[in-house]
């Protein structure tokens, strides 16, 4: 962990307030329970990422550019969006791929988009 101190704050909607309710035992226990839910993400996208070539990620991050993914669409959205955007192939893959793997897939474009905002569009 970079820096366990570090206090922030953000607000909680009604369906991850069930998340941690459901997994804290006691006062001082919800930074715990976001911080391992959070690092169970992160291991199930560096796990499940799928082994693609570099062309098909670059495809996949124009098709899932940082317009789409602020729509907020659910990952089972990616096939469809591949298909519609003439990308048949990575459609049919995508559309044989675990939820994990789509989910992986959409991580990797956010990130990817994240980082372009940062350096001011050069990647």
């Amino acid at each position: 962990m970079p820096n366990p101190t570090l206090k922030t704050s953000f607000y909680l909607d009604p369906d991850t307030q069930a998340i941690i309710a459901a997994r804290e035992v006691g006062p001082g226990t919800r930074s715990e329970v976001i911080r391992s839910c959070l690092a169970r993400y992160s291991e199930i996208c560096k796990r499940d990422r799928p082994q693609l070539t570099d062309r098909e990620w670059a495809r996949i991050f124009e098709v899932l550019d940082d317009k789409w993914l602020a729509q907020g669409l659910s990952p089972i959205h990616v096939p469809a969006t591949l298909k519609d955007a003439g990308e048949g192939g990575l459609a049919s893959a995508t559309g044989e791929m675990f939820f994990s793997e789509l989910v992986a897939i959409v991580d990797a474009a956010e990130v990817h988009w994240a980082g372009k905002a940062r350096s001011g569009g050069e990647q």
